[in-house]
Parts: structure tokens; C-alpha cells; sequence
């Protein structure tokens, strides 16, 4: 979903009022509205359910760049990434009035806002973080109220993303015993993908990144 124009709100997708999709895999990118660039949800639990989705490059006039949440609306993203959306306030999530999103798994980084949250944004809200990355957005990373449910790395620079579990510069059969010996467990040095349980998707992306870190 891409390249759409709205003048009020979701440039993307606009939920309103009990509208509650469930998205998996999809990109929404390159959008622009007053409110919402990426996903609009207004009002009376329009929460919809996003899963390994890319909300990246959206714009907003006014509020949240990538996800703009109004009156109880509270959504659900798990392992999705949103990156590069620029608004007012809340560069990457916006959310006023009741509207509690809840997120896991996800990396939220350099997004934008000219005035707060340039990561996530909350007023009279809260949003509830587990096992997700808040890096690299300006002028901060979270405003307002949230809810640490453990395993999440909040910093103002965003870590590599090579898997060097041991420090050494290089990513080989050091990362793939670090990775066996903390199977099925949430051990946040081996669950290189920050999804709170290190298992097979770990393993492919230490064998993906094999050799010097970059």
C-alpha cells in the first residue's frame, strides 16, 4: 500500500469506528494524510491487528507519521517494523484519548517529529512495549506514558544489526553454540531478532550474516 494521498486522515489504511483488520506481511509506505500518514484509527476500538508488517517513509501533516490512534483505539503489531515516518508529534505511533496500542517484537527507528515523540507519542494513553527496539528517532525516542513488559531496548543510536553475539567482530560457530545453549528461552544476547524466544528464526540469521560484521 503506497504513493495514496488522503487530506484528513490514512494515507494507507483508514480504520473507523469498530474496524479492526488483521494485516500480515504488508508494506505501507510512501503515504501522506493531516493525521495517520501510514494507518488511521479513529474512535470506538478501530484496533486493527498487524503482524511482520513495514510501515516505512509515511508522512503526516499533523500527527503520527507512521500510526495515528484516536479514542480507544488500540492496535496490535508483533514483529513489525516502522521506520523513517516523519509528523508533528509522534513521528512513528500516535495515540491520544484512551488509545493503548500494544507492541512485540517491533523496531521503531528513525522516525521524526518536529516537536515530541519522534518515536511513539502518547497523550492521555499508553502504549504497552515488550521484547521491542525504540532507536534512532528524533528528537527522542517515547513521550507520554508506556508500559515496559521487559525485553526492550530503548537508545537513542540503534544497535548493529550484526549478530556478533561474543564481541569478537565476526559472526561464526561461536553464535550458532551461543544460540543452542540458550534455546527456547528469552536470553536477550541470543535472540538476535529481538522476537523474545531464541529458536530457529535466531540460527538462520546468524548463518545469514556469517563472517565479519560489517
Amino acid at each position: 500500500i503506497w504513493g495514496n494521498t488522503a487530506n484528513s486522515g490514512g494515507g494507507g489504511i483508514h480504520c473507523y469506528y469498530d474496524s479492526s483488520p488483521t494485516l500480515s506481511g504488508c508494506t505501507i509506505s510512501d503515504n501522506i494524510a493531516g493525521d495517520g500518514g501510514g494507518v488511521y484509527c479513529y474512535s470506538n476500538s478501530s484496533s486493527p491487528t498487524l503482524t511482520g508488517c513495514t510501515i516505512e517513509g509515511n508522512t503526516a501533516n499533523s500527527e503520527g507519521g507512521g500510526i495515528y490512534c484516536y479514542s480507544n483505539s488500540s492496535p496490535t503489531l508483533m514483529n513489525c517494523e516502522i521506520l523513517n515516518n516523519t509528523a508533528e508529534d509522534g513521528g512513528g505511533i500516535y495515540c491520544i484519548a484512551g488509545s493503548n496500542p500494544t507492541l512485540s517484537g517491533c523496531t521503531i527507528s528513525n522516525n521524526t517529529a518536529e516537536i515530541d515523540g519522534g518515536g511513539i507519542y502518547c497523550y492521555d494513553s499508553n502504549a504497552t512495549l515488550a521484547y521491542t527496539t525504540v532507536c534512532g528517532n528524533a528528537p527522542d525516542q517515547i513521550g507520554g506514558n508506556w508500559t515496559d513488559n521487559g525485553g526492550n531496548l530503548i537508545a537513542d543510536e540503534c544497535p548493529s544489526d550484526c549478530p556478533d553475539i561474543n564481541g569478537d567482530g565476526e559472526v561464526g560457530v561461536d553464535e550458532v553454540l551461543a544460540v543452542i545453549a540458550a534455546w527456547d528461552t528469552d536470553d536477550a544476547d541470543a535472540d538476535v531478532n529481538g522476537d523474545g524466544i531464541v529458536d530457529t528464526n535466531d540460527i538462520l540469521l546468524v548463518l545469514s550474516a556469517w563472517g565479519p560484521c560489517p
